[in-house]
């Protein structure tokens, strides 16, 4: 799922910005948004030119990115490194993701750290950031200086804590910008 030319360059970037800053946490993490808020503008323009893409074009896209994310899944996530056992994702279409078993909120909470793609991640230590956040503690709402996380409210019986990087919120953007897009030219303004 992360370009790992595009993760080296910004572990990078970040990493100078650490080692040359003279700079409190909030100073960091304010720099730190205003690039990624910048990543996230100068993606926007490519995100709507895909609402002219063909049917065809859109399928083609769609396999491509399931067989990356489900390639990624079972390489970095022992979780889904057995639940995917058997899976080959080359053979993988969008039309067909059905094929691919269900998890729930449920299942994530009780596999939170085995589902974690990054082994630094744990739920306990998400869920400390999170009461960082809300005390006061911190004032860097990025866990580990990469991740947002956030938390379901647990009406459903079932609290859950979700992690999100820098590339999946971009990619969230893109679809609330793409679909205003959509909506506007089907009801001009």
């Amino acid at each position: 799922r992360i370009n790992p030319e595009r993760e080296a360059e910004t572990k990078l970037v970040d990493n100078q910005l650490r080692m040359t800053k003279m700079e409190t946490t909030g100073e960091y993490f304010e720099r730190l948004n205003a690039r990624h808020i910048q990543e996230a503008r100068a993606s926007l323009g490519d995100a709507v030119k895909r609402l002219d893409w063909s049917p065809e074009k859109v399928l083609e896209y769609q396999t491509e990115r399931l067989r990356e994310l489900v390639t990624y899944a079972a390489e970095k996530s022992p979780y889904y490194r057995e639940l995917l056992r058997g899976i080959d994702p080359s053979t993988l279409d969008a039309r067909d993701i059905t094929c691919l078993p269900i998890t729930t909120k449920k299942d994530v909470m009780e596999h939170w750290n085995e589902i974690s793609t990054d082994p630094r991640l744990t739920l306990e230590d998400a869920q400390k950031h999170l009461r960082d956040i809300h005390s006061g503690n911190t004032n860097n709402p990025y866990y580990l200086d990469q991740y947002i996380v956030c938390a379901t409210g647990g009406t459903s019986g079932t609290r859950g804590v979700f992690v999100m990087d820098w590339e999946l919120v971009i990619e969230l953007a893109q679809m609330a910008y793409r679909w205003e897009e959509w909506n506007d030219r089907r009801h001009p303004p």
